[in-house]
């Protein structure tokens, strides 16, 4: 077995899916080289782009900017070259760590360096002060396939770098270069750059892109630099577009909305928008454009982006814009004497059409691919900047508020008509006789003397209760484990009225045996178990089943999730047995692939359903602490975060198909 030391280009090669999203198309690739250019545009040095598919296959871009730099530099480990070879072909070269008071898409040195590794060519063209540069970069016949390869040699093939630089440096280590006439211009442009690349068939699985998708991406990035032109050039088909969208995130609102409206749903509020800038420590700061508008309709739409980039899964930057929406329409309410009770974000969140773009001197990700923002500040700065800045434009617009809060306030008396929890009884004789038949009790439950944690199970049926009951802990080193088997999938709490759900003994049988009570009524003091352990399958059934658990704590119990109590238990998904008979567990198709990669199993088991684990392996992957795989289900947003279980598990189709067709390649799916 060999164990491998890679470059960091070759590491990208290994696993380019884990820098940029997915392996099935370039697309990422291409998006980092528009980044590139759209950082231009948000210094102010460029004002149009140029994307074009060639005809031979490659791609390129082109930004009339100032011009990568092209003065020689040292790398961390000592090797002189030209800036724009260290920013395009070293990775974690950033100009963006070190950076003050201006906003970025790049931050953390990988960007441009996943488009060369990932491609059989690079060429860069630089145009900048009367001179023309050009740096190429090929793959090392030798080094490049090895990433396909497991053997010792391959091993250390891939310590060395997979490019070769084709184009030579001086002694000076500068790019030689030529003088620029008007024969050399690009686009009829005297100065910027352009990177070419042709994606490499070995990584991806179609090195083509879907030029539909990229026109909307460009349309959509015309919208966020309303300064800025752009322009989608197909060699093939000689079709070419130019997108330039002066009145900004406004139209994208109108478009957003006309190109999604249900039938007779209108607009009940003009298109509103403002901006807003907070000052943080050491120059750095956060910024926000925003335009929104409501609608008469039930579904929400919001679209978010931070320096430009898109963040399908929204983040910290749209915990802000809800929670400064809600104080602002709270503030309304109060001071137009509408209501005296508190309007909550789900009932505003309907009909509402919104575009955010913040700006962050320092974004921080959830992941590499940037879909998420996870910056705590960013929170609070979009929360202030929406509720000041926001009230100065809708202070103009009374009419407008008025229309929001009386919709807001309709909805809020429909759901509480529907969702009346007061005749529902969870302490009562008859519900204690069900859960005793149902559940197999722990010796002591939480809080009571010599108890260090009280822990209950759900499982997903009677066969996979037995091996969890026979294996569980109930009383060693003050630990007590109870388990709960349900019988099928339960009801769907979002798409059924409470005295539907609470009618399924699976649904108020756990809520009895868990003890704390639900909605208003919720008492952390009367919780029977520190941890709500879900055991179902990793499978789509069980994916499905503990979906369904987590929506019921969300609508009735989101305490449980706000104060850390729900985790799902995985049993391993794959078993790798070694010579000598020592196992190695791994709990995800993708982990599985990461490990093969440096390991040769002598035998790979696929799991099977917890029901067909044995005693043994239960004990140890599912009941012992230290040895077993728990996951928490946690938030710090509770109203973020039951926006998006609505968003996935609620009656309204049009939305969740929008959310999967923006995501679809991250999807569980079962053959």
């Amino acid at each position: 077995m060999a164990i491998i030391n890679a470059n960091q280009l070759n590491q990208i090669r290994i696993n380019p899916d884990m820098y940029g999203g997915s392996k099935s198309t370039p697309t990422h690739a291409l998006q980092e080289a528009v980044d590139n250019g759209i950082d231009q545009i948000l210094i102010k040095k460029a004002d149009h782009l140029w994307i074009t598919f060639h005809e031979d296959g490659s791609y390129s871009v082109f930004d009339n900017g100032e011009g990568m730099p092209v003065e020689v530099a040292e790398t961390a480990n000592g090797d002189k070259m030209p800036t724009n070879r260290m920013a395009w072909t070293v990775p974690n070269t950033s100009g963006h760590y070190t950076q003050q008071a201006t906003t970025s898409i790049g931050k953390n040195g990988i960007g441009t360096k996943f488009v060369t590794a990932t491609s059989t060519k690079t060429v860069g063209t630089i145009l900048k002060d009367g001179k023309w540069y050009q740096d190429i970069y090929t793959l090392d016949p030798e080094v490049a396939p090895a990433f396909k390869d497991k053997s010792d040699k391959a091993a250390k093939l891939l310590s060395r770098s997979p490019l070769i630089y084709e184009t030579k440096l001086n002694r000076n280590h500068q790019l030689p270069s030529k003088t620029l006439t008007q024969k050399l211009y690009i686009h009829g442009q005297s100065h910027g750059t352009e990177l070419r690349f042709w994606p490499d068939p070995d990584i991806y699985d179609s090195v083509a892109i879907d030029w539909t998708a990229f026109k909307d991406r460009l349309h959509q990035q015309a919208f966020l630099n309303p300064e800025a032109s752009f322009t989608l050039i197909n060699e093939a088909t000689g079709e070419e577009v130019s997108y330039h969208e002066p009145e900004g995130l406004k139209a994208y609102v109108e478009y957003v909305f006309e190109s999604s409206k249900e039938d007779n749903e209108k607009l009940i509020t003009g298109i509103h928008g403002f901006s807003g800038r907070i000052e943080t420590n050491e120059g750095e700061w956060i910024g926000a454009d925003v335009a929104f508008a409501w609608t008469d309709g039930a579904t929400p739409r919001q679209r978010s982006f931070v320096n430009s980039v898109a963040t399908p899964d929204g983040g910290t930057h749209v915990s802000g814009f809800n929670a400064g929406v809600r104080r602002m329409m709270n503030n309304y309410a109060d001071k137009l004497g509408l209501t005296k009770d508190s309007i909550d974000s789900r009932d505003l969140q309907p009909g509402l059409v919104a575009i955010i773009s913040a700006n962050h001197t320092k974004p921080q990700y959830t992941g590499q691919t940037k879909d998420k923002l996870s910056n705590v500040d960013a929170k609070t700065a979009i929360d202030k900047i929406t509720y000041e800045q926001g009230q100065f434009e809708w202070d103009k617009y009374i009419t407008d508020v008025e229309a929001v809060i009386k919709q807001a306030l309709e909805r809020a008396a429909l759901r509480r008509k529907i969702d009346d929890l007061s005749k529902i009884k969870l302490d009562s004789k008859d519900m204690k006789a069900k859960v005793s038949k149902k559940l197999k009790p722990a010796k002591k439950l939480r809080g009571a003397r010599g108890v260090e944690q009280a822990e209950l199970f759900i499982t997903e049926g009677d066969s996979a209760s037995g091996s969890l009951t026979r294996t569980r802990i109930n009383g060693e080193g003050g630990m007590y484990q109870a388990i709960f088997p349900i019988r099928g999938k339960i009801i769907n709490a979002l798409t059924s009225t409470s005295d539907k759900v609470f009618a399924n003994t699976e649904v108020s049988t756990i809520f009895s045996a868990i003890g704390a009570g639900i909605g208003d009524k919720y008492d952390e003091s009367k919780l029977n178990y520190d941890k709500i352990i879900i055991a179902s399958d990793s499978d789509s059934d069980g994916d499905n089943i503990f979906a369904l658990l987590i929506t019921l704590f969300s609508k009735y119990t989101p305490q449980l999730l706000e104060n850390g109590h729900v985790y799902r238990a995985q049993a391993p998904l794959f078993i790798n047995y070694d010579e000598k008979g020592n196992t190695d567990y791994i709990y995800t198709e993708r982990d599985q692939q990461v490990y093969l990669e440096t390991h040769d199993p002598k035998l790979v088991e696929r799991a099977k359903g917890l029901g067909e684990v044995g005693d043994p392996m239960t004990r140890e992957t599912l009941i012992t602490p230290g040895t077993r795989h728990l996951t928490q289900y946690t938030t710090n947003d509770i109203e973020a975060s039951t926006e998006l279980v609505d968003l996935l598990m609620g009656k309204e189709v049009a939305p969740r198909r929008a959310f999967l067709m923006e995501n679809a390649e991250f999807a569980h799916i079962e053959e």
